[in-house]
Formats: structure tokens, C-alpha cells, sequence
């Protein structure tokens, strides 16, 4: 009976060893707004209306993926279309766009920072709306 439970014991210490530990994930909403709204106004050449459409020129710290994976940072796009950070292995921000309104765009954000290759079983996802102005 000893050695059935030895073994059992043995058995899931070995599940659990071979299985990689899951990181942690902190969400919030709102955190980063400020952050995302300075890094979109640093890096936005030209941002303006056209139609229903907004038509966006970047410095190439935004963009999106076009035919044939090639990065683009000029790009137009529509309701619920999205363009995102260039990428990176620690940090991606995704946008979406909301609204389109006269002077402005609504847009949501996801922001997700990923902590481990710092030694930290972390990764934190904000999620919120920012305004920016066309210029």
C-alpha cells in the first residue's frame, strides 16, 4: 500500500515539475491612459478624417501588417479596424478604432506587458479609451 502511494506521490510530482508554471495576470483598466495618449501624440505624424474613415502616417512605432507580412505606417482604416505597436517581446498595444467624430478619434486600447524575461512570472494586460485630435 506504502509503495502505491509512493508512487502516486511520484506521478504527480512529475506532472507537475514537466508542466511550465503559468504566469500570473494583472488587469486594469484605465492604467496606462495617460501613457498611451503621449506615446500616440509623440508618435503620430498625421492623423486625419477621411469620410468615415481615419487616415493615419506614423513615425513606424505604429502601424499594421499589410499583404506579405510587410510592416506598414501609413494606413487608412474604418470602424472596429485596428493597428497596433510595432512589435516587440516585452510590450504590444493593439488599438481599435470607436468612434470617428469631427476634430477627433475614440479609440480602445489594449496594453499587455509581459514580465518574465525579467525574471518575473508576470504579465499585465490595461485596457481603457483614449482621444486623440486629428492634426
Amino acid at each position: 500500500m506504502k509503495r502505491l502511494k509512493l508512487l502516486g506521490l511520484l506521478i504527480v510530482w512529475l506532472v507537475c515539475a514537466c508542466r511550465p508554471n503559468e504566469p500570473s495576470v494583472e488587469r486594469s483598466v484605465g492604467k496606462n491612459q495617460s501613457a498611451i495618449t503621449s506615446f500616440l501624440n509623440a508618435h503620430i505624424v498625421e492623423l486625419r478624417k477621411t469620410s468615415a474613415k481615419v487616415a493615419v502616417l506614423s513615425d513606424g512605432k505604429l502601424g499594421i501588417y499589410e499583404v506579405g507580412e510587410r510592416w506598414s505606417n501609413r494606413f487608412v482604416l474604418g470602424m472596429g479596424d485596428r493597428f497596433r505597436t510595432q512589435p516587440d517581446h516585452h510590450v504590444a498595444t493593439f488599438f481599435t478604432i470607436q468612434q470617428v467624430n469631427a476634430a477627433s478619434v475614440l479609440l480602445r486600447y489594449s496594453n499587455t506587458f509581459d514580465y518574465r524575461s525579467f525574471g518575473k512570472n508576470l504579465i499585465t494586460v490595461d485596457e481603457g479609451e483614449v482621444e486623440i485630435q486629428f492634426k
